[in-house]
């Protein structure tokens, strides 16, 4: 054999051993890059605080909130899994919206978990509350009372004709409370009935998904339908559950195909009792 082709072998061998280096080293930080997204998972699950989160302190208030479709004080409509990451950052943000049945107010629910989180802040007296979650508001129960004699009714800067005929809701499946006078639709039943006919008028935007994490962080995706298992069974942490493994897998890759779920889906308000508190 020549010494040139001597030469191209080597360089052909070099050549594939350090992708296959490369490939191992790469495949061993994805790994590692998952357990630390799951590690976050479990402890906002959990409700403790995370690697990421602010240290405990005598002068602080710690609060790490994970999405519950069960809430009895939170009637759920809609819910939904954004998704951001860059090399070295990632960032998941639940959005969930709703009656939250204590303020007579429909809200947005945004809870942040990822390792660059700007966590909301808010000091009463001595104690700073430090918090994953912000609620966004939609419409109170006062206003809609308001504004039921016009047809029309101002959600989030959107005009949107208010539906009276209780009909029209229990086709969706929507029961109506008020068995005794079904003409009087409440706030919750009315935003269960826009998630169904106009779901667009109750989502976040951009930009206020990205209040709490960097302006420059890449979006990946949004996951509209997923499995979800209780919170309130805590023998099913996010690790061992097929929704949060791969999430764990896309940020990690940073590629969305990676997400093939086999289980179905069941995140609808349908599939939960909420808000009966």
């Amino acid at each position: 054999m020549s010494k040139n082709k001597l030469i191209i072998n080597f360089l052909i061998v070099s050549s594939i051993v350090i992708l296959s280096f490369q490939s191992t080293n790469k495949t061993a930080m994805n790994e590692e890059l998952e357990k630390e997204i799951l590690g976050e998972l479990d402890s906002s699950f959990l409700g403790v605080a995370g690697k990421f989160y602010p240290k405990k302190t005598d002068s602080n208030v710690l609060y790490n909130f994970f999405i519950d479709l069960e809430h009895g004080y939170f009637l759920t409509a809609g819910n939904k899994i954004h998704l951001f990451a860059d090399s070295k950052r990632w960032a998941i943000i639940f959005e969930v919206n709703g009656y939250n049945n204590r303020l007579n107010q429909a809200q947005i629910q945004l809870i942040y978990v990822g390792n660059c989180i700007k966590y909301t802040k808010e000091k009463i007296a001595n104690l700073e509350y430090i918090s994953n979650m912000k609620f966004l508001p939609i419409i109170d129960e006062i206003t809609l009372k308001k504004q039921t004699s016009h047809k029309l009714i101002k959600i989030r800067n959107k005009n949107v004709r208010f539906e009276n005929d209780y009909k029209k809701y229990e086709k969706l499946g929507i029961k109506i409370n008020d068995s005794n006078d079904t003409s009087k639709i409440s706030l919750g039943e009315f935003i269960r009935y826009l998630q169904e006919t106009n779901p667009a008028v109750l989502n976040a935007t951009q930009k206020e998904l990205k209040a709490n994490i960097p302006k420059n962080i890449p979006y990946l995706t949004t996951i509209n339908e997923y499995h979800y298992a209780s919170i309130y069974n805590k023998d099913l942490p996010p690790s061992k559950q097929e929704t949060f493994l791969l999430i764990a897998k896309v940020l990690a890759s940073r590629n969305i195909a990676k997400w093939q779920p086999n289980l179905k889906a069941n995140n609808h308000w349908s599939n939960w009792v909420s808000g009966n508190l």
